[in-house]
C-alpha cells in the first residue's frame, strides 16, 4: 500500500500497434505505479500483443530513483513478455537524454530502441519495426 499521492503527469493514447505515453513533471513510485497499470489496462482492453511504445518526454522532468527503476522493470517485464517490440523516446533537453542513456543501456540488449528530439524521426522509426502506427502526433 502506498504512503504518498503519486506525482507526475501522464496521458496514453493508442496510435495503431503504438501506445504513446506523455509524461511531465517529476516522478515519484506511485506515480509510475499509475503509469504502468493503465498502460497494463489498456493492454488489455484493446487485447493487443506485439505493441510499441513511444515515450514522449519533452516534459518530464525526472522522478526518484525508486519511479525510475520500477518504470525500467516494467518495460523489461514487458518484454520478456513478448508484449514490448520496440521503444522509442522523444526528449528535449540534455539531462532527459542523459537519463534516456540509462534506459538505452538496459533495453538495448533485449528488443530494439531508438530516441529523437523530433517526433516524425521517432513514428517513422516505429514503422520501419513493422509496427503500424495509425494516425501519429
Amino acid at each position: 500500500m502506498s504512503h504518498f499521492a503519486a506525482h507526475g503527469y501522464y496521458r496514453i493514447s493508442w496510435h495503431g500497434d503504438v501506445i504513446k505515453v506523455i509524461v511531465g513533471d517529476l516522478f515519484n513510485r506511485e506515480g509510475v505505479e499509475q503509469l504502468v497499470a493503465e498502460i497494463d489496462q489498456a493492454v488489455a482492453q484493446g487485447a493487443r500483443t506485439g505493441w510499441g511504445l513511444l515515450l514522449d518526454a519533452r516534459q518530464w522532468q525526472g522522478g526518484t530513483p525508486e519511479a525510475f527503476e520500477l518504470w525500467l522493470t516494467r518495460l523489461e517485464g514487458w518484454i520478456r513478455a513478448g508484449e514490448l517490440r520496440a521503444y522509442s523516446a522523444l526528449y528535449a533537453e540534455s539531462i532527459q537524454v542523459f537519463l534516456g542513456g540509462t534506459i538505452r543501456d538496459r533495453l538495448t540488449p533485449l528488443m530494439p530502441y531508438f530516441s529523437s528530439p523530433d517526433e516524425a524521426a521517432c513514428w517513422q522509426w516505429l514503422g520501419s519495426q513493422g509496427l503500424a502506427v495509425g494516425t501519429a502526433g
